[in-house]
């Protein structure tokens, strides 16, 4: 993408099937999508498969780009929803239909690697082990504010929740994260 080229600028040109555009476009925001992705999966198999589907989706869907919202909220909208189909169908194929979405400990184990990649990040295992237990609402909060690096505006529209519930999510999940560190802390 050239500096003169906006992201929005792309995303027309890839309404009017402007495959170069896509391309671009794909370079700029793949990798994005891929850590936006992975930091609610763990497992970079399953997180890949829906940076495909992201991508998909927004050649077909370029055209409905409003400008309502920044390009880059457009764009993790989209992957948000792709993460919550493909969680989905996992349950589904592991004939588990749970009522909280928050059972990750059963989908990371159906990515062969996902646990050797897991066990291979030792720095902050503690954080990610407390992350974890969080229920799927507060991690989504946390995750999308402090390490996607979203405004809280930017994070209710991704998720299409009013900004006082992601401010209210953000204050329990750090409050349910502060207890069970230091609970991690005293059996250290």
């Amino acid at each position: 993408m050239t500096p003169s080229e906006s992201v929005a600028h792309l995303i027309q040109r890839i309404a009017l099937r402007d495959e170069a555009a896509f391309q671009r476009f794909y370079a700029a925001f793949s990798r994005r999508i891929f850590t936006f992705v992975k930091n609610h999966l763990h497992c970079e198999e399953m997180a890949k498969e829906v940076v495909v589907d992201t991508m998909l989706a927004v050649w077909r869907s370029a055209g409905t780009f409003g400008g309502r919202s920044k390009p880059e909220v457009w764009v993790l909208g989209i992957a948000h929803n792709k993460l919550l189909d493909r969680l989905d169908k996992e349950r589904r194929h592991q004939g588990d239909y749970l009522e909280d979405m928050g059972d990750w400990q059963s989908l990371l184990g159906s990515c062969d690697d996902c646990e050797q990649e897991r066990m291979q990040q030792d720095l902050g295992q503690g954080v990610r082990l407390c992350m974890d237990k969080l229920g799927t609402q507060h991690r989504e909060a946390l995750t999308l504010v402090y390490f996607d690096q979203l405004t809280v505006a930017q994070a209710s529209e991704v998720t299409g929740v009013p900004d006082g519930t992601i401010k209210t999510r953000l204050f329990h999940a750090r409050q349910k994260l502060k207890s069970c560190v230091n609970k991690l802390k005293g059996l250290l």
